[in-house]
């Protein structure tokens, strides 16, 4: 899972009260309940699905909450026993008047070296003496991280969207003083780009709703991406859903599975996991074929969603580190928006430590 260092230094309170906020919210719906009914009707593959809509939260109407859709298992199945241990945001250039050494690091971390090097020399004494005063600071993201965090426990994707965006949209404005504090910049940009690759495919799967098989394989890849442990629960819990309705038992078998071994702190989420096996087990095979071997690590392309496995050529965004197929060289990083894809840039230069 993703490093708790992050929280271990300058947004040490952020990371503990939003670890406390979605936790409790862990506690209520999220989206539709997930009930298993008449799967003994099941024939040749064929699954009867109901679905209570009495169960949908009238907050998430606008976007579906976490699309956790009803499953009907039979009146006679009984818990298996188990042991108790068991694009929508763009950058906006920053403003004539800007201080020099912002505006060249800016163009630094776009990939544009020689505008960044014409910058710096234009830099005054005055201005090389010390960081220009600046608007950001860097405990001032710690409000858009509990945001973005709340927004995605709420099943708010867009707002969850636009909130981590926001945080790698201004991280390149910020200074910090020592190196354990750009260690900490860094992994904030890794956990966050990873938010956000994760919510733009949940965006786009969420339009594909004449793809069945686009969908199981957006909500697939979504389980891979490095979130904190309830949104990953969460994730699964959706995916396992998604493949057991398109009749894909063993994929959802596996999601459920993988949920089992993240210990769920919620017992319902447990309860339906364990109900989900049991039900595969009648009929341990997947209707469709979908591009996704859980057994072959992979990243996902940040501009096609398509799984990058071990051992395949890629390149990468030099801000957010995002991976992508080499088709997207030299394209515009769609996961950040701010830098040219695999191009030959410093990364983010965030502190006067990182030069000396």
């Amino acid at each position: 899972m993703v490093s708790k260092g992050i929280f271990e230094g300058g947004l040490d309170d952020t990371g503990r009260d939003a670890h406390e906020d979605y936790e409790e919210a862990a506690d209520a719906d999220w989206g539709e309940a997930l009930d298993i009914d008449e799967v003994d009707k099941m024939q040749n593959g064929d699954i009867t699905m109901a679905l209570d809509e009495e169960d949908v939260h009238n907050e998430n109407d606008e976007e579906g909450g976490w699309d956790l859709e009803d499953l009907d298992l039979p009146p006679d199945a009984e818990t298996p026993k188990t042991a108790s241990s068991a694009r929508s945001s763009v950058f906006i250039s920053p403003t004539p008047g800007m201080p020099s050494q912002l505006l060249a690091r800016v163009d630094f971390c776009a990939g544009d070296l020689r505008r960044g090097r014409e910058g710096l020399e234009r830099v005054g004494e005055s201005e090389r003496a010390g960081p220009p005063a600046l608007i950001f600071s860097f405990s001032q993201l710690e409000e858009k991280l509990r945001a973005g965090y709340k927004a995605t426990t709420a099943g708010k994707f867009s707002e969850a969207l636009r909130h981590f965006l926001a945080i790698l949209h201004t991280i390149p404005l910020i200074v910090v003083e020592t190196r354990r504090e750009v260690d900490e910049v860094k992994e904030l940009i890794v956990i966050v780009k990873e938010y956000v690759l994760s919510l733009q495919m949940e965006l786009k799967r969420r339009e594909l709703k004449d793809d069945p098989v686009r969908q199981q394989e957006l909500a697939a890849y979504f389980t891979h991406c490095n979130l904190q442990l309830p949104h990953t629960r969460l994730a699964l819990m959706n995916a396992m859903t998604v493949c057991f309705k398109a009749q894909n038992m063993s994929t959802a078998a596996n999601f459920a599975r993988r949920l089992l071994e993240t210990n769920p702190s919620i017992e319902n989420q447990a309860i339906k996991a364990r109900q989900v096996l049991q039900a595969a087990e009648r009929n341990m095979r997947d209707a469709t074929e979908i591009n996704y071997d859980f057994r072959n690590p992979f990243v996902v392309c940040g501009a096609t969603y398509v799984p990058i496995y071990r051992g395949q050529k890629d390149v990468t965004c030099p801000y957010c580190g995002t991976h992508f197929v080499p088709s997207q060289q030299g394209q515009l990083c769609t996961v950040c928006d701010l830098a040219a894809i695999g191009s030959d840039a410093s990364g983010l230069l965030c502190s006067p430590s990182q030069i000396r």
